[in-house]
C-alpha cells in the first residue's frame, strides 16, 4: 500500500520547551484530531474502522513546511508526528516505522507536513 497526504497545519513538537513547560494537552488533542479526520477522510472508505491502513512495517517520507525560520530538532517534529499516525489509528505502532526520510523547509509560502507512506 501507498498513500500520500498533506496536513495544512503547522508541524508543531510535544517535547518540553527551553522553560521546561508543556505544550498544553488541548494543542496536542487539535493536531492528533487533525490526524483522525484523515483517516475518517482518506483511508476509512477501504479499510475496517477496527483495522489500521498499514499494519504491517512501513517507510515514510516527511517534509515539514514552515513560513518561517524553524530552529527546533527535526526529531522532536517526527516523534510528534509518529504519536499522532498511533493515536490516530493510521499505524497500529510507531514501531512499524522502519524506515524515514525527513525535510524540513523554512521560509515557505505555506504551512503543514507532507508525508508519504508505504509499506515495506
Amino acid at each position: 500500500m501507498r498513500k500520500d497526504f498533506f496536513i495544512p497545519l503547522r508541524p508543531k513538537t510535544f517535547a518540553n520547551n527551553t522553560k521546561n513547560k508543556r505544550i498544553p494537552d488541548n494543542n496536542r488533542a487539535e493536531f492528533i484530531r487533525k490526524f483522525i479526520e484523515l483517516r475518517e477522510n482518506e483511508f476509512d472508505s477501504r479499510v475496517s474502522n477496527k483495522k489500521s491502513p498499514f499494519d504491517k512495517k512501513v517507510s515514510i517520507k516527511v517534509i515539514f513546511y514552515f513560513e518561517g525560520n524553524y530552529n527546533g530538532d527535526i526529531d522532536n517534529l517526527l516523534k510528534t508526528l509518529f504519536d499522532a499516525l498511533q493515536k490516530s489509528g493510521i499505524i497500529k505502532n510507531d514501531n512499524q516505522i522502519r524506515r524515514v526520510n525527513a525535510e524540513l523547509k523554512d521560509n515557505s509560502i505555506f504551512e503543514g507536513i507532507s508525508v508519504l507512506m508505504e509499506s515495506l
